[in-house]
């Protein structure tokens, strides 16, 4: 059973829109949402910074997913998201800088540590990336996924 709320509300017609190719009603929805976002249904807005990120409407995106932050600031999966939607763009420090936040509230996120390290990889920071890398190997997380990228060309 889907939780009540105008969140869901919003995200629901989101969804219809973004089948149906209309950006502008997306964009619409969004600053609705925005407006009238409700703190216990947060996961529905970064629902909704998702599917505008998916259809590249960054700005909007990260804008909903900054609503969220602003409501919770330790949002896990707001930080991921904001990261991914800067890795999108381009905006690789951007990125890291979304993943470090999130590591500061939630310093086991396996799925931040692991985008950190190849975003730091990436940008020349091998010692941090390695960093990364260790931090992750002290986690039950899959041992093949390590591996991977303590072998990565990239580190």
């Amino acid at each position: 059973m889907k939780p009540e709320g105008s969140n869901y509300m919003f995200l629901d017609e989101l969804i219809a829109a973004r089948a149906a190719g209309n950006k502008a009603k997306m964009a619409l929805l969004a600053d609705a949402a925005m407006k009238d976002a409700e703190k216990e249904n947060l996961l529905a807005l970064v629902n909704m910074g998702i599917h505008l990120r998916d259809v590249e409407m960054f700005d909007h995106a990260e804008a909903v997913l900054a609503v969220v932050l602003a409501k919770d600031n330790t949002h896990p999966f707001a930080w991921y998201e904001l990261a991914i939607s800067k890795l999108l763009r381009g905006a690789h420090v951007e990125a890291v800088l979304s993943t470090e936040r999130l590591l500061t509230a939630h310093p086991s996120d396996t799925r931040a540590l692991t985008l950190s390290a190849k975003l730091h990889a990436v940008l020349g920071c091998h010692r941090r990336a390695q960093e990364m890398v260790e931090r992750l190997s002290l986690l039950p997380v899959d041992a093949r996924d390590i591996l991977l990228l303590s072998d990565s060309a990239i580190l």
